[in-house]
């Protein structure tokens, strides 16, 4: 056992790194292709304009809550319930003797025919939905996690959720009959952490811009506090 154990752990693992090498050669291309067009977006005019307009209307509506919140940003219980609610969901799909998708297997790929015969290209496969399915999955597992997490230890929700999803996909290939696990899966639901890390920073930034804005538009009542007249 352990040492059946032991070889589909090496095996798994050299998949995982020729994987993730064929991923890393498609997406550099794609990557910097995206990073030029975001940096050039964001020195365009109209980036400027929107940017100015959204601030405008942010300072409006929360300038005065956001200087009457308390120092300290304290997180509270309820991210860590969520994440734990959500965790006990997900182990209900992915530990399940059968797959979820099983019932719903025929009329997705009845979408897809259609899709395709409409003109969609063959990439949008069964598999693109699955993978696809895979990473939205891991999103809030990311995003509350990096919620639970200090400033500087966010980035640990990411090699988190890579275990997890490591530890679904081998329980599934050893004890599960009905299931198999693919370093494919443990691949998406990786990147769908990250994804939901990044949307958590962008969010913190957002916020962090917001309540400077703020601060420098109403200096006397950060000085004193924040309290109300």
């Amino acid at each position: 056992m352990r040492q059946a154990l032991g070889t589909k752990l090496g095996t798994w693992a050299t998949k995982l790194g020729m994987l993730g090498q064929k991923f890393g050669t498609k997406l550099a291309p794609l990557s910097a292709k995206l990073k030029s067009a975001v940096l050039a977006m964001r020195r365009s005019r109209l980036w400027a304009k929107l940017e100015s307009w959204f601030r405008r209307r942010h300072d409006a509506k929360n300038g005065a809550r956001l200087l009457r919140a308390p120092a300290g940003g304290r997180r509270g219980h309820l991210p860590g319930f969520l994440l734990i609610g959500y965790l006990l969901t997900v182990a209900l799909v992915v530990l399940w003797p059968t797959p979820v998708d099983r019932d719903a297997s025929g009329t997705i790929l009845q979408v897809l025919a259609k899709l395709h015969a409409f003109g969609a290209p063959d990439w949008i496969d069964y598999n693109l939905v699955e993978t696809s399915a895979n990473i939205v999955m891991f999103i809030p597992i990311g995003l509350l996690g990096g919620t639970l997490l200090r400033a500087g230890y966010r980035w640990i929700a990411v090699p988190a959720a890579f275990a997890v999803s490591f530890l679904i996909e081998l329980v599934q290939d050893t004890f599960l009959p009905g299931r198999f696990g693919t370093m494919q899966d443990v691949l998406a639901n990786t990147h769908g952490s990250a994804l939901g890390l990044v949307i958590l920073y962008a969010f913190l930034e957002y916020r962090r811009i917001a309540k400077e804005d703020a601060a420098a538009e109403h200096p006397k009542q950060m000085n004193d506090g924040g309290a109300d007249p």
